[in-house]
């Protein structure tokens, strides 16, 4: 959805709910929004978030991680501006319906977990992935995974999905890892399904606007 960070949802640009909620949430010492697009910027700056530089372009194609969106932002922090940090807390601007509680919590839990690498959202899976279906090369429907099919919904193991909404790490761990949100001891925050919309569809985006007009 071309142009969704300065789309208005519900009233306000999408990017404003991650930029307040950072802010309201009082652990992050400082907000930073990356973008490479002057106008996303200057929003960014006028609801409170820092923009000391724009993204290089070559870090907003699609196939570009956040993670390695975040470590281009983390590594021009220390070589433009030499300064560094000790955590990060990753924040997509496509899941408004996280709460600056939902911040605190997952901080608190990564805290609380000195052994971990990582603090990552969850929700539970809505469908097994059991009960699949995936084509074959004729393009006929297959089980995804066989072994599993017959199985009853009390047999089958629970499955969570990342939501996409916060991820804690630890700076010095992020950067040996190469900004690999995947990798290392990662804690769940579990999160309910009303407030883990990820919008990347104008579905979403309607499913966004509805829960959010409810309350």
């Amino acid at each position: 959805m071309p142009g969704k960070n300065i789309k208005k949802l519900c009233g306000k640009p999408l990017l404003q709910y991650a930029v307040e909620q950072a802010v309201e949430s009082g652990v992050c010492g400082t907000v930073c929004v990356s973008t490479d697009n002057e106008d996303i910027a200057e929003l960014a700056r006028t609801l409170g978030a820092e923009v000391p530089f724009l993204r290089d372009p070559s870090y907003s194609e699609d196939h570009i991680s956040a993670g390695a969106v975040a470590l281009e932002m983390l590594s021009r922090f220390e070589s433009e501006l030499g300064r560094t940090f000790d955590d990060l807390c990753m924040l997509l601007t496509t899941c408004p319906l996280r709460s600056a509680e939902d911040i605190v919590e997952s901080r608190r839990l990564y805290l609380d977990h000195p052994e971990a690498d990582a603090v990552l959202s969850m929700t539970e899976s809505s469908y097994p992935p059991a009960w699949m279906k995936t084509l074959d090369e004729d393009g006929l429907l297959v089980p995804f995974l066989p072994h599993m099919m017959a199985l009853d919904r009390p047999e089958l193991p629970g499955t969570l999905v990342c939501n996409g909404a916060v991820y804690w790490v630890g700076v010095k761990f992020f950067m040996e890892v190469d900004g690999d949100d995947d990798t290392g001891k990662i804690v769940p925050y579990m999160m309910p399904p009303e407030r883990s919309v990820d919008i990347d569809t104008p579905f979403d985006w309607m499913i966004a606007e509805l829960l959010l007009a409810d309350g």
